[in-house]
């Protein structure tokens, strides 16, 4: 769900250390918790609980949350979600050709 909101086609390779490759709101953090405590898994679990989960998964992945969209992440919407598929798919191919050229 990270992901998707956030327009990115992966997180990021170094986690937290890294500089951001994207950022969501407080605002869709807390959706993306209210769509996961209807898991059958998360039944029970207060919603609190699960933001802040999400939230150091988003930082594990290199995402920033924050109150407005950071400007550097503010044309994040131009993006179709449609379109994060493919670009997963080019990253593997592209990630695959690269490791059959080391062996």
């Amino acid at each position: 769900f990270i992901q998707r909101v956030a327009r990115i086609p992966r997180g990021s390779d170094s986690g937290a250390g890294a500089p951001p490759v994207g950022n969501i709101t407080w605002k869709e953090l807390f959706h993306i918790a209210k769509a996961k405590s209807m898991d059958p898994n998360m039944i029970g679990v207060p919603l609190r609980t699960i933001c802040l989960s999400l939230l150091r998964t988003a930082k594990a992945m290199g995402v920033t949350v924050s109150r407005e969209l950071l400007p550097e992440f503010s044309k994040r919407n131009d993006q179709p979600v449609e379109n994060l598929e493919a670009l997963r798919k080019e990253l593997r191919l592209r990630n695959k050709a690269g490791k059959k050229g080391k062996k």
